[in-house]
């Protein structure tokens, strides 16, 4: 990721396209958009923002580090870089998301794919939706 791919007035942060996932922009909460900042502040265009320490690409190497990380929350072992993704998507579905919304953050074409990683968490969000939103057809008493 470079620094033009963050997009401070939209609020946004361009992903471009990996493997089967096609390129999108992905809108950021006000935290996000702080941290991008934080990391942006003072490089130059189009410079790295998740660089090294000498300015280089990460690569794979980022995997002994997250492990570090992992081990230091008191998170499982195996907890991987890509639980991160299904701790997002989870979040926003248990928000009560549009699900079609969390496809388009996610980089998916439609819903389906959320649909079904995430159906398990469909029973109480379902119930929690119809009871809020469900009018009382009895009168005041």
């Amino acid at each position: 990721m470079k620094t033009t791919d963050v997009d401070f007035q939209r609020p946004t942060v361009y992903i471009r396209p990996l493997k089967k996932h096609r390129e999108r922009y992905v809108f950021m909460p006000d935290e996000g958009m702080d941290f991008f900042r934080r990391l942006a502040d003072g490089r130059a265009p189009d410079t790295l923002i998740f660089d090294r320490e000498n300015g280089r690409h990460w690569g794979d190497s980022y995997r002994y580090y997250f492990r570090i990380a992992v081990r230091s929350a008191g998170l499982p072992p195996e907890f991987c870089f890509h639980c991160l993704r299904h701790t997002y998507a989870s979040q926003l579905v248990e928000a009560g998301t549009p699900l079609i919304v969390v496809a388009e953050q996610l980089g998916h074409s439609t819903a389906d794919t959320v649909i079904r990683t995430y159906s398990h968490m469909a029973p109480s969000l379902r119930m929690k939706e119809v009871r809020s939103k469900f009018a009382s057809l009895i009168g005041p008493s």
